[in-house]
């Protein structure tokens, strides 16, 4: 591992690797579930990240754990405390959520539920494309407190 690339990673390199994974999908015409599912996971965690890093440098009162827990306090946080108006704050809050709702389907769902199921009703029936564009609204938001 070279420690300075791993030191001075950021976050929206995550995301640059969500759209060259969908841009290798559409050139290759490859049907491959692993990397479309990779792809959800890259695109949560460079949206999550680029919003811990904005709080943990624009805010006093979040505090990063930097363990499990941020996963549920970011959205919360931004929800209730956010830098934007209470409809944006929701927004925003209910976006990341639902990313990482993608995120923990594509990582942990071998099987979609059955279409009469209650499970299916929750399911997020979202495509790689959909979820880099949440992202990008969620990161740009932020970009333009």
């Amino acid at each position: 591992m070279d420690k300075e690339r791993f030191e001075n990673f950021r976050p929206l390199d995550f995301l640059d690797l969500a759209k060259k994974s969908i841009e290798y999908l559409d050139e290759h015409g490859w049907n491959n579930s692993s990397l479309e599912r990779n792809i959800f996971g890259r695109v949560y965690y460079g949206t999550f990240l680029f919003v811990r890093e904005w709080l943990s440098n624009n805010t006093d009162d979040f505090n990063v754990k930097n363990n499990g827990d941020d996963h549920k306090n970011i959205p919360g946080y931004i929800k209730s405390k956010g830098p934007f108006d209470e409809d944006t704050n929701f927004i925003i809050s209910d976006n990341l959520k639902k990313l990482r709702k993608l995120r923990n389907q594509a990582d942990y769902n071998l099987i979609i539920p059955n279409e009469n199921s209650r499970e299916y009703a929750r399911w997020n029936h979202s495509d790689v494309n959909n979820a880099i564009d949440l992202a990008e609204d969620i990161i740009n938001s932020f970009r333009n407190v």
